[in-house]
């Protein structure tokens, strides 16, 4: 076993632990200071429960994975190219596909508990649930951009930005979304 590759930036030192370079990892979240995941093409998911000294590769999907959202030790969420929303109850061991109804790229998940979650993708997409699992809604965005990340700070109160420097906010979890120049 070769020794990861070490990178001085800004007097600091960053690991390479990367096990493969064919895939590209595409979002990164940390449940804890040991606990943690990566997401990227080809559906890849990998777990550390080390900070990042040893990952462990699991496959939860066929599409590439776009973005990566835990609210608790047990919660979490990832979103895929394909459409496909896919969530996990139990900290990773398990993953299953909840129906986003839609097949078009899916880039980013922000959830702020276990029941509410936003998702945003191609063509101003923006799905929101209330209860966590079964239901996502479609919200109105009143134009046509390509959204590439989302973020909520409360159940009323987030953004999304985009292609074009847009920035949508609301504060009303989503009903009237603005948009800021």
């Amino acid at each position: 076993m070769t020794e990861p590759d070490t990178v001085p930036i800004a007097g600091n030192e960053f690991i390479n632990t990367a096990q493969s370079p064919t895939e590209w990892l595409t979002s990164v979240e940390f449940i804890d200071e040991e606990h943690g995941f990566v997401v990227g093409t080809n559906g890849i998911l990998r777990e550390t429960r080390d900070r990042g000294a040893i990952w462990t590769e699991r496959s939860v999907s066929s599409s590439d994975l776009m973005s990566l959202c835990f609210v608790n030790e047990s919660s979490g969420w990832t979103v895929a190219r394909d459409g496909a929303i896919i969530k996990t109850t139990n900290g990773g061991r398990s993953w299953h596909t909840q129906e986003s109804g839609t097949s078009g790229l899916l880039s980013a998940v922000s959830f702020v508990d276990e029941n509410n979650g936003w998702v945003v993708g191609r063509n101003s997409l923006i799905l929101q649930t209330v209860n966590g699992d079964a239901d996502w809604h479609p919200q109105n965005t009143n134009m046509i951009t390509d959204l590439w990340d989302v973020f909520h700070i409360t159940e009323t109160d987030g953004w999304a930005v985009g292609l074009d420097s847009t920035i949508l906010y609301t504060t009303d979890a989503g009903e009237g979304r603005a948009h800021a120049k």
